[in-house]
């Protein structure tokens, strides 16, 4: 009996052991490259001209250069504090089993989305929500799919605190695990002039990376200003359809969210949010989680149609796998409920002029076959490639 006890205390310790093992081992293999010479990141968003002759930004007006910037003056975007939050964006320790980055569920070919409906976080917890695209969020002025933040610093860290995602539910202990590092006090120093490593640095640091994650090098943008000439036929065809149809009526604005120029920014109500008709009932309350207005349940923030294509699967619980089912559902599929956004109603695609209906129900597009297909090689133009394979975006730990 004796020598069985003993057995049974080896195996263990053992077990322990090789749990400790992989972790280390996990690190280990992590070895962190930076350039010798930082990546410029330090861009204000106030520096990005629109093109002139953009029919999405404030009715078409020409030259316009004025954008939502939500940097705040206590954290300016600089090449130290943005190299440091790329390095703590794809730090593994910011999960308890050091399995599971930022990065993780942030793809940089997916255009920092995850190519599933929910995302796996720690020990293989489900999400509850697809996860939002990544990029230009200093034009955003709230954060997740229910608006819960208005702040980039209060969104970059809430992931590491949800224990289904990350398992840490400290920013202490995160704080601990970072000591272990050797790399992060010069970082932390270079960012904020001490070595010390701090909560507001993390939180700072990682705001600061995501802030200078621009995106607007795609085809669209290169041909707004020649009235798109290096559309193909087809694409100048789906263009024409995206306008006609009055999808940028929800898709407008410099970053395609309708959270651009002119637009209410403004929680619950504002233009940057809608009822999308994909439900009768309200299996996932999105807005009325944080305003409990019973005509907020089923409203989610309006995402950006940047890199589109990349961002599958798609809506705010990944029901939709490619493009032409979510076409098909503005086509054909909207669902009629209390809260159904307006501009998906007849009555407002109608408002063009084309019939006097006064119909309320939902909107009917009756789009032909080549139009849906034209419509979604439109969507492949604001793919913007050098987003996806920009080095200074990318896992430095590689």
């Amino acid at each position: 009996m004796k020598n069985k006890h003993l057995i049974l205390l080896f195996l263990a310790v053992a077990v322990l052991a090789i749990g400790s093992c992989v972790k280390t081992e996990h690190l280990a293999k992590r070895e962190l490259h930076l350039p010798a010479n930082l990546f410029h990141y330090a861009v204000p968003s106030l520096a990005i001209i629109i093109p002139p002759g953009n029919p999405y930004v404030n009715g078409g007006n020409t030259g316009d250069s004025s954008t939502l910037d939500n940097t705040p003056a206590s954290n300016p975007t600089t090449d130290a504090g943005a190299t440091l939050g790329r390095v703590l964006f794809y730090e593994t320790m910011f999960s308890l089993n050091n399995s599971i980055s930022c990065g993780s569920c942030h793809k940089q070919q997916t255009a920092f989305a995850d190519n599933t409906p929910v995302s796996l976080g720690y020990e293989h917890q489900k999400g509850t929500r697809n996860a939002v695209a990544i990029s230009n969020e200093s034009l955003n002025a709230n954060f997740f799919w229910d608006g819960r933040v208005n702040t980039l610093e209060s969104q970059s860290i809430m992931p590491v605190e949800n224990h289904a995602e990350m398992g840490i539910e400290n920013l202490d202990n995160l704080v601990k695990k970072l000591q272990s590092a050797s790399y992060y006090p010069a970082l932390f120093n270079a960012a904020f002039g001490s070595p010390q490593i701090t909560k507001q640095g993390i939180v700072y640091a990682l705001a600061q990376f995501m802030r200078s994650m621009h995106s607007f090098n795609s085809r669209f943008d290169q041909g707004a200003a020649s009235g798109f000439s290096n559309f193909t036929p087809q694409e100048l065809n789906g263009e024409a359809v995206f306008r006609s149809m009055r999808c940028n009526s929800c898709h407008g604005g410099n970053n395609l969210d309708n959270g651009g120029l002119g637009m209410d920014h403004n929680m619950p109500s504002g233009n940057d949010w809608a009822n999308g008709g994909l439900d009768l009932g309200y299996p996932d309350a999105g807005l009325a989680d944080v305003t409990g207005l019973s005509t907020d349940k089923g409203v989610f923030k309006i995402p950006s149609l940047r890199n589109v294509a990349l961002t599958a699967p798609y809506m705010h619980d990944g029901r939709f796998q490619t493009l032409e089912q979510v076409v098909e559902h503005y086509n054909s599929g909207i669902i009629a409920n209390p809260n159904l956004d307006r501009r998906l109603t007849q009555a407002f695609l109608d408002s063009t002029g084309t019939s006097n209906s006064n119909s309320m129900g939902p909107v009917q597009m009756h789009m032909t076959t080549q139009q849906k297909a034209d419509l979604v090689a439109f969507l492949g133009t604001l793919t913007d490639n050098s987003f996806v394979t920009d080095l200074k975006f990318s896992d430095p730990f590689k």
